[in-house]
């Protein structure tokens, strides 16, 4: 089971699966139960990797019927862990919330203080998703110091940054600043600068939270220069809604426009996937619309409305003509398309929690999908145009926008 493993940690998820899948009915075949369960956890865990949540689901309920006869407290507690995350990842958060709590004892039983700590955040992070907040909270500050004695310190600003919003959902939006400054302070000594982004974006929403925009847009702004840094296209439109809503408070519509305007633009680039089915984009786009009409801007309001409409029918067009009648070129397509919208997803992920497996992950699907574009290109010329927004480009895109109105400062958008 050694070189299965090792194709995991190195990325190749298909080869592992695929020595997996091998070895699964030798181990049936020959009655050894043990590695049966070995296998069937780690195809679970590689599926876990891949974002298929339900065939992870499956082949960890395999793996914990057998091993509830013959397996030893690491592989159980491991697999209920697995169970935990894979119900975790399909919303089904009293599901999950029993796997970890089913694994906590069996990790202090071992005396596996890494692995305790994991049970305790997913624990806490579990009742915080089912709204047992003061619950979420005891488990947490529990794995805290435990966390410190490891030390952990990347887990430890995760903690912190949950703890954090926590305290925020109770109405007590003064104690988070400790944690989040704290979490801060980790993330900048570790040159995590997700995470850093990430902090900077909570820290902010808790002085808009406590009435003080002026503060608020200072972290905001921070935050982007940082979210610009790491590239994550739909954090920095995250960002941008952000800042728009404080320059709202603030009564500075003009600068409110500008970044609305930006954060359109992003999306709108990052559409080739679909932008027509991107409900933030909407929302976005009729944000800027309101404001540019309340601002009595109306023929600018018209060039957004005509701009998204173009992108749009561009995007459907494309849909239509991606059904080509070579069946290789068309295979060729599934699969770029399936790539291109997991790195839509990922980095949709990394916007909501970063990961650095995640991040690693996106870098290797973005050097792919890379390939991909320049080998289908080669082999099927009469597809290639199909890879992008057609008829418009990113850079038909920026021309098409008033002058001085793509960025609300200077430097260009990642």
């Amino acid at each position: 089971m050694r070189l299965p493993w090792v194709y995991k940690k190195l990325g190749e998820a298909t080869k592992a699966l695929e020595l997996y899948n091998q070895a699964l009915p030798i181990s049936r075949e020959v009655g050894d139960r043990i590695s049966e369960t070995i296998a069937l956890s780690n195809m679970g865990a590689v599926y876990l990797d891949r974002e298929e949540s339900q065939k992870a689901l499956s082949h960890y309920q395999q793996a914990w019927s057998i091993l509830k006869q013959v397996g030893d407290r690491s592989s159980k507690a491991a697999t209920l862990t697995g169970l935990g995350a894979a119900y975790r990842n399909l919303g089904k958060d009293r599901q999950a919330l029993n796997y970890f709590s089913r694994a906590l004892p069996l990790r202090r039983q071992m005396g596996d203080r890494p692995g305790e700590v994991e049970a305790l955040y997913n624990i806490g992070v579990a009742y915080r998703a089912i709204g047992q907040r003061y619950k979420a909270l005891e488990f947490l500050q529990a794995a805290l110091p435990i966390i410190r004695q490891l030390p952990d310190p990347e887990r430890e600003a995760a903690t912190l940054n949950h703890m954090a919003a926590m305290y925020g959902d109770l109405e007590l939006p003064e104690r988070p600043l400790q944690f989040y400054q704290k979490a801060l302070q980790i993330a900048q000594k570790l040159e995590d600068r997700s995470v850093v982004a990430t902090t900077l974006n909570n820290i902010a929403a808790v002085y808009g939270d406590l009435g003080q925009p002026e503060q608020a847009l200072e972290f905001f702004q921070q935050a982007l220069v940082v979210d610009r840094e790491v590239g994550v296209r739909s954090r920095i439109v995250k960002t941008l809604r952000n800042m728009a809503i404080v320059y709202q408070v603030l009564d500075r519509p003009a600068e409110a426009i500008w970044v609305l305007e930006e954060a359109v633009t992003i999306s709108l680039q990052m559409g080739q996937a679909g932008i027509s089915e991107s409900k933030e984009y909407r929302k976005l786009l009729i944000s800027l619309l309101d404001m540019l009409i309340e601002e009595k801007q109306p023929d600018r309001a018209y060039e957004w409305v005509n701009l998204a409409t173009i992108v749009e029918l561009a995007d459907y067009f494309r849909k239509i003509n991606g059904r080509v009648a070579n069946p290789e070129a068309e295979a060729a397509m599934a699969q770029w398309q399936a790539e291109h919208q997991e790195i839509d997803l990922r980095e949709q992920q990394l916007a909501e929690n970063f990961d650095s497996g995640v991040a690693q992950k996106l870098r290797d699907l973005k050097a792919s999908l890379s390939q991909q574009e320049a080998a289908i290109t080669s082999q099927f010329p009469e597809v290639a145009e199909l890879l992008y927004t057609t008829p418009i480009k990113s850079e038909q895109l920026l021309s098409k926008i008033p002058p001085g109105r793509a960025s609300a400062s200077p430097g260009q958008c990642d």
